[in-house]
């Protein structure tokens, strides 16, 4: 997220309506301020003209030990559900690969959180495979069931 102080403020507030469309009230500000703060990685905004509409949230250091100087990970990947489609998503996969790239990674791990599979099937059709998953149970009927909408909200987190 390299621009001026007034740019990234006003993208984290369409950031944070981008999200907001997704679930009321999701938010994920204090993550890409963290990240930055911290040194952690990078944010990537994809753009509309001046509004964000989508963003990737790249870690480029390991959260974990051992886990690996070779790899970067996605943190948080999330589309505007009015943007979305196959090729802003290839976008922001694809910049999200080119960053980790040049900076020496070989692997990019992407969090996904399941419940939106139109962007896991994109994935897996783009060659990435399963490496690790953690199972969550919902009962039918209740909220948090696999949606079948398009909309990209991958992270670790199971809201």
């Amino acid at each position: 997220m390299s621009a001026d102080v007034s740019t990234r403020e006003r993208w984290l507030v369409d950031l944070r309506e981008a999200t907001g469309q997704i679930l009321p009230g999701l938010d994920y500000s204090t993550e890409i301020v963290s990240t930055d703060r911290h040194g952690l990685g990078e944010t990537l905004v994809l753009t509309d003209g001046t509004k964000a509409v989508g963003m990737s949230l790249l870690w480029l250091v390991s959260g974990w030990e051992e886990w690996g100087v070779d790899r970067a990970m996605v943190q948080i990947m999330a589309l505007h559900p009015n943007c979305t489609d196959d090729g802003t998503f290839r976008t922001l996969v694809t910049a999200s690969e080119t960053l980790a790239r040049a900076h020496g990674k070989r692997t990019l791990v992407v969090a996904a959180n399941g419940r939106h599979a139109w962007a896991l099937e994109r994935l897996l059709q783009e060659g990435y495979r399963v490496e690790r998953a953690v199972l969550r149970m919902v009962l039918k009927g209740r909220e948090g069931e696999v949606s079948t909408d398009s909309w990209v909200d991958l992270s670790r987190w199971a809201g």
